[in-house]
């Protein structure tokens, strides 16, 4: 589709602006997919006669027809088509809407009326030279084009594609002009439209309209070749030139159907916009939905939306909701933590809320000044070191410098390594009292049912160990010295190393759990045990035959049942260090093509862990009452469908927390972190172990 027709926009109340609508006539001519929605619009079969020298032609119909903002719909409906030139005897018939010059009249149009979803009318050819020599070119098919010139006084969008937001523009009120011949395009399944303004005399005059190109605009794409196609300026050939008279008319209507239609857009956009939003605010996008596809006036729709409100209020029920907003003071305090969080990691300015800027090149003591400021003390004749005591004891400063330190310590815990979590899951207790890992089993299996048989009463297996939460934690000096030094790196560090140390504390536990291998409540054998089925005898290094053993026994695995079969696979390869090296060249083996490095997918498909604690065990028998051994040989076989190891932190606290207060025997503030965790080994069927070579 020519992309100057892509643009032509007749939108709004255009006023004097006439639009040229081209249908095809031909009934012989192809028809693609894309001009289905027009087959109808062709010259009938056998409507002319030669004596009187008329015929009947579809003028124009309902079709939609895609435009650069939107679809555009003339309505055919008797309320809708102004026939009143017609009726005045003054719709013409011209060649190619030349109707600047009096031998481009080539006929009459008598009379018009709709029909189907057409406007369909009889044409009576003049009595001229040019008119005898289009009738031989319309009886011999070698002219079979028809374009209409109209006027739209109102539109309305009517529909909006919800996928792509292209708009449904349909001319709700429009007259007819004039009826033109034209030729045929060289794309023989074109229809055309075109457009162009009313002359200030009132006439009918239209020239074939080039659309306004858009140098933001997109070249068409391949899928539009079928749309619409714009008409030259009359038949090629021999066809004289239009003078220069002509081409400033056609160039002052174009201009005009440009100025007209800018303005259209905007008044119905703003038209549309103002309605939305107003019926938003208020709560009733329905209410204003239904005015923006009445086409009701924005003034209209004020008073419309007022007279709604009142009767709504008059009906509206009392509601106790009490709605609590963030006060000045929480604002503040907000500010100021973000402020101090982003200096003490080094941020840059960028980083910091509109609100926090205003504290801009403030120190520590500063801060700690405007903490006593907020209060109603001046600090202007104060020392340091009276402004860092006095604002440790009797301000918000205690309370931001905690907060700050909660959020230094959670950033670091949250990027702390920690490679335990993809095979173990997390639990919530509320409190610290021992609590059940219940693991239920499956169903007993259906029996079958004679005749007049009983149902017999099924027992389901669990399996069942214990977890408790401990506290663990530590206490650490925010000294009057640091706040009045500015050591920014104190206030970073120390909780940076309380959220490196509680990640550290959680891997201690889960990996010590494993390489403990403890005795199962449930049935008193150790987790890695030969009765168990998921322990290497004998041990092998690690290789794709040994990881291939290990696959097979943990499919072997039953339920608690001993007779359901769980059809396990492991998902993760748990190494040490030492084994990283020979666990990628068994997981991607660099020769493929030999068939001794070929691998299965099974066994490649394994996300490989590496943990140091695997080689070096776990050496904290004061801190964590775990003393146990690694190697660098073993390895071990987990799956993600059943528990492995369960990990439980408190409910509402999922990581460490810090508390602080002042201290009496250290000169400042105290802050405490703890972190309340515990690990246990819940199931042996999930797991896999060799002890390597």
């Amino acid at each position: 589709m020519d992309d100057e027709l892509e643009r032509a926009m007749p939108v709004g109340v255009v006023g004097d602006t006439m639009l040229g609508r081209e249908q095809r006539l031909a009934p012989t001519q192809a028809v693609s997919d894309c001009i289905a929605l027009v087959e109808s619009v062709r010259l009938k079969p056998g409507s002319f006669d030669r004596t009187q020298r008329t015929f009947e032609a579809v003028f124009t119909t309902a079709a939609p027809v895609r435009r650069w903002f939107g679809n555009e719909i003339l309505e055919i409906t008797p309320d809708a088509i102004d026939l009143a030139r017609l009726e005045a005897g003054q719709v013409r018939f011209l060649d190619h809407h030349r109707s600047n010059d009096r031998r481009a009249v080539l006929g009459t149009v008598e009379r018009a009326w709709i029909e189907g979803d057409g406007l369909v009318g009889v044409i009576r050819l003049a009595e001229t030279p040019e008119a005898h020599e289009a009738a031989g070119q319309i009886e011999r098919g070698e002219l079979t084009g028809i374009s209409v010139g109209y006027r739209v006084d109102r539109w309305q969008i009517t529909a909006v594609d919800e996928t792509t937001g292209r708009e449904d523009w349909t001319a709700t009120r429009w007259a007819l002009l004039e009826v033109s011949l034209v030729s045929v395009q060289a794309d023989a399944n074109a229809f055309v439209r075109s457009a162009s303004p009313q002359p200030a005399t009132g006439a009918a005059q239209t020239a074939p309209s080039t659309p306004p190109r858009s140098s933001a605009a997109p070249a068409p794409s391949k899928e539009t070749s079928m749309d619409p196609e714009t008409i030259a300026d009359g038949p090629r050939g021999d066809t004289p030139t239009a003078d220069p008279t002509a081409e400033t008319i056609v160039r002052s209507q174009e201009a005009a159907v440009r100025a007209a239609t800018e303005a259209a857009v905007r008044a119905e956009r703003e038209r549309v916009a103002a309605i939305t939003a107003l019926s938003s605010r208020h709560a009733l996008p329905s209410f204003g939905a239904e005015h923006v596809a009445a086409g009701t006036a924005i003034d209209a729709f004020r008073t419309a939306l007022l007279d709604r409100l009142v009767d709504a209020e008059a009906t509206t029920a009392i509601r106790s909701t009490v709605r609590i907003g963030q006060d000045e003071t929480e604002t503040r305090r907000a500010a100021a933590i973000d402020y101090l969080f982003a200096r003490g990691l080094g941020s840059r300015e960028a980083t910091l809320s509109d609100a926090a800027r205003q504290f801009l090149g403030l120190t520590t003591l500063g801060m700690a000044a405007e903490c006593l400021e907020w209060r109603g003390e001046s600090t202007r004749r104060m020392k340091a070191d009276d402004i860092a005591r006095r604002a440790m004891t009797s301000s918000d400063f205690p309370f931001l410098l905690s907060a700050v330190v909660n959020k230094e310590l959670r950033a670091a815990y949250d990027v702390a390594p920690q490679t335990f979590r993809p095979f173990t899951r997390q639990i919530t207790l509320p409190d610290f009292k021992l609590a059940h890992i219940l693991r239920k089993g499956l169903a007993p299996q259906l029996k079958r049912l004679g005749e007049h048989g009983e149902y017999r009463q099924g027992v389901v297996a669990e399996s069942e160990e214990t977890i408790g939460l401990q506290t663990y934690g530590i206490i650490v000096a925010m000294t009057r010295q640091m706040i009045i030094n500015d050591d920014l790196g104190a206030f970073r560090s120390i909780p940076a190393e309380f959220g490196q140390s509680a990640a550290t504390l959680e891997s201690d536990l889960v990996w010590g759990k494993l390489l403990a291998n403890p005795v199962l409540k449930s049935d008193g054998t150790a987790l890695f045990h030969a009765t168990h089925g998921n322990l290497a005898n004998p041990a092998a290094a690690l290789s794709a035959e040994a990881i291939n053993k290990g696959r097979s026994a943990m499919g072997l695995q039953t339920d608690l049942d001993k007779k359901t079969v769980l059809n396990l696979t492991p998902r993760f390869l748990l190494i040490p260090p030492e084994l990283e090296f020979t666990a990628a060249q068994i997981l991607t083996p660099v020769n493929a093509q030999q068939s001794a490095n070929v691998v299965p997918e099974f066994i490649r498909s394994l996300t490989p862990i590496v943990e140091s604690r695997l080689s070096l065990g776990v050496k904290k028998p004061d801190d964590l009452g775990l003393n146990v051994n690694g190697s660098a040989t073993q390895w071990l076989l987990a799956s993600d469908r059943v528990d492995t190891v369960v990990y439980a932190t408190m409910t509402g606290q999922s990581g460490p927390y810090v508390e602080s207060e002042m201290g009496f025997d250290v000169d400042g503030m105290k802050i405490k972190c703890r972190h309340d965790f515990a690990a246990e080994a819940a199931d042996f069927r999930g797991l896999y172990r060799n002890a390597g070579a």
